[in-house]
């Protein structure tokens, strides 16, 4: 495999930082963050379909799509101009054959029939609390597929309550990292979500799931 351009990302990003879009983080510093979520990544078969929600410019999606070069993602993301720095750094990687920037909000594709039920693996760093990303993130997951998520020590507690209120799920919380670059936890799927979820997001508050 050839290492990664993290050269050429780091300039891509530049002007997301002036953008205000990516935040201070080095570039250095979000690689080593987003290799947190590597064992998701490296237990699904070796040719795999991902996707990113909330990827702003790109985090950490490419920089797992550069890692696992046997992968093809979706970025995903409800902002148009988040989407521009997504590409910009996707085309800085060379990975437009593998890598799709979608402008679009997850209540959307989720009930699109070319997304729900697509994906071997989610990832999402910081979409929202577990009950919502919960609802939002498994209906995309192939059976058995594995959610691959940001945590600390409440919302870790959060999903292993998700495991206990909904065992139709058959939820698995299969494993947590920790490093100095974060906290990552990965859960797995092996039943089926409701035809109706994720529900609006107006409902979603009211009725959480968990």
């Amino acid at each position: 495999m050839i290492a990664p351009d993290w050269a050429a990302l780091d300039a891509a990003w530049t002007s997301a930082r002036r953008a205000g879009v990516l935040g201070s983080a080095t570039t250095e510093e979000i690689v080593a963050h987003a290799a947190g979520y590597l064992p998701a990544a490296c237990r699904v078969q070796d040719s795999f379909s991902a996707i990113d929600l909330g990827t702003g410019a790109g985090v950490p999606g490419v920089v797992l799509a550069a890692l696992r070069p046997n992968s093809h993602w979706v970025l995903l993301d409800g902002n148009a101009r988040r989407c521009e720095h997504a590409q910009s750094a996707v085309r800085s990687l060379s990975l437009n054959d593998r890598v799709d920037v979608v402008h679009a909000r997850v209540e959307e594709i989720a009930h699109d029939s070319m997304h729900r039920g697509s994906y071997d693996l989610v990832v999402a760093r910081s979409f929202g609390p577990p009950e919502d990303l919960a609802e939002c993130a498994l209906p995309l997951l192939t059976a058995n597929g594995t959610l691959a998520v940001s945590v600390t020590a409440e919302t870790l507690d959060r999903w292993e309550l998700a495991v206990e209120v909904l065992p139709e799920l058959e939820l698995e919380v299969e494993g947590t990292a920790a490093s100095e670059d974060g906290r990552h936890a990965l859960i797995r799927m092996g039943g089926t979500c409701p035809p109706a979820w994720p529900r609006r997001p107006a409902t979603r508050r009211r009725t959480p799931l968990f």
